[in-house]
């Protein structure tokens, strides 16, 4: 296999880029988000974008996908399903409404042209909460209790409504485990 010719890439120039991005188009929408803003924000050029990314839409795409790998991961098993559920509805409720991650997604979710990327990233999701029923055997209504969770998540997001506190978060996942 021949050697890329080039400069290695900078793995945190490329981490910059994607933090910028994530920014820009929770601020600016999808496709009011300008990537020569993008590229002063993260202290690059224009074409040290286009070098990593073929598209704009390819950038966004992989700044959310990015986003979503940096939520801490918790492995199933470490408590009861319903500490687990907790946990993990917690840090992604993090996630999407203390950064711009949230924002974010849902300008890919809505744009025609994104949306099926959207929901290959959303799936991608549904399965780390997917790992947490198979692993307590509660797979009997998973989907529809995932899809809760991740409704809620996003509806708050969308309108722009603050995070549960804890006790209103456990209480949201309990009655979901008693359905």
């Amino acid at each position: 296999m021949a050697a890329k010719r080039g400069r290695p890439r900078d793995a945190a120039l490329s981490r910059n880029i994607l933090t910028s991005t994530l920014a820009e188009v929770a601020q600016n929408g999808l496709h009011g988000a300008r990537l020569d803003v993008i590229a002063a924000s993260a202290h690059t050029s224009k074409q040290a974008l286009y070098r990593r990314w073929p598209s704009k839409d390819d950038l966004i795409c992989e700044a959310v996908r990015h986003g979503f790998s940096r939520i801490p991961a918790q492995p199933p098993g470490s408590a009861s399903l319903m500490d687990d559920l907790l946990g993990v509805t917690a840090c992604f409720q993090e996630a999407l409404t203390a950064s711009p991650l949230g924002k974010a997604y849902l300008c890919l979710a809505t744009s025609p042209h994104t949306a099926a990327e959207a929901r290959l990233i959303e799936g991608e999701q549904r399965t780390y909460f997917r790992q947490m029923f198979v692993f307590h055997g509660t797979t009997v209504g998973m989907e529809e209790k995932i899809d809760s969770i991740l409704a809620h998540l996003f509806y708050r997001v969308l309108l722009d409504k603050p995070p549960l506190g804890n006790i209103a978060l456990k209480n949201f996942v309990s009655g979901l485990l008693r359905e």
